[in-house]
């Protein structure tokens, strides 16, 4: 964070404060990621897909598409699995799919995101990990293409925001109509 001012990002109006009819400790998370610069959505893979936890925050922000909240803001997505090939690339899609629904700027090395995995040969396996033994970063591939999403996410932040400062306002209205928000 630190690269736009919250006033410098459109915010949804007043009225629609944290839209969702849950009044819980999620407004604070929904409030944070409306100021973000660049948001990372981190799961691991269930069953091909993201976990429930991810699933009910990402439904829960349903008011930030219709009030374009996100609109600039880089979303990211990682997935980890076991395997290699274990089912990354297709919560990656669900991730990529759920910030296009936000408006958000999707970036990252093919659907989005990094997918990141253990050691496919040799490593323990998750009944043999004693919790010491960190498989994720045995993975030379998986941790060097998480690091060249964060980069690239950091880098179009960088991007973003020296377009804003530099188009004017109305000019930015124009580009790109809001039509949920009046």
């Amino acid at each position: 964070n630190g690269i736009l001012k919250t006033e410098d990002k459109k915010r949804h109006p007043g009225h629609a404060l944290h839209g969702c009819i849950i009044k819980d400790d999620a407004a604070a998370i929904f409030e944070k990621i409306e100021e973000a610069n660049v948001v990372i959505f981190g799961t691991p893979v269930y069953i091909l897909g993201v976990s429930s936890q991810l699933k009910i925050l990402i439904d829960r922000m349903r008011y930030m598409v219709h009030h374009n909240c996100l609109r600039w803001t880089v979303g990211v997505g990682i997935a980890q699995a076991y395997y290699q090939h274990g089912g990354q690339e297709t919560t990656l899609v669900d991730i990529s799919n759920a910030m296009r629904a936000l408006n958000m700027v999707v970036v990252g090395m093919g659907l989005g995101g990094a997918g990141v995995s253990g050691p496919s040969i040799g490593g323990p396996t998750p009944w043999e990990d004693d919790g010491k033994i960190a498989a994720v970063e045995k993975d030379s591939w998986s941790m060097k293409t998480a690091w060249w999403t964060g980069r690239i996410a950091a880098e179009m932040a960088r991007v973003i925001k020296t377009g804003l400062e530099n188009v004017p306002k109305e000019r930015l209205e124009k580009f790109w109509p809001q039509p949920h928000v009046g």
